[in-house]
């Protein structure tokens, strides 16, 4: 989640996955980015600090964590996809639904 906005962007792993679940796993962001009108770079720093903090704290992690930081990981993966997107679309001079409902 991004403080402040009640964005969520999960994602799950990019190993074996189809050309069309990764599609969809950089359009659902995109979308969600344009309705909070939140930028991809704030969610990386945000992504950044937040994994920064839980890899630092002591004690063993849990398969839950783990997971938790695996999409994490995944999400900084899919933001390069998700800025050329926004570019493309921005020199196509489109719009999705996102984009109107902000």
């Amino acid at each position: 989640m991004v403080q402040g906005t009640g964005l969520v962007l999960e994602t799950t792993l990019l190993e074996a996955v189809a050309p069309t679940t990764v599609t969809d796993q950089v359009l659902a962001p995109a979308a969600e980015l344009a309705e909070h009108l939140v930028d991809p770079e704030e969610v990386a720093r945000w992504t950044r600090r937040f994994t920064g903090e839980v890899r630092g704290l002591p004690g063993r992690v849990y398969a839950g964590v783990r997971d938790l930081l695996d999409r994490q990981h995944v999400r900084l993966r899919l933001l390069p996809l998700v800025r050329a997107y926004e570019r493309a679309k921005r020199e196509a001079e489109a719009l999705d639904f996102g984009d109107q409902a902000a």
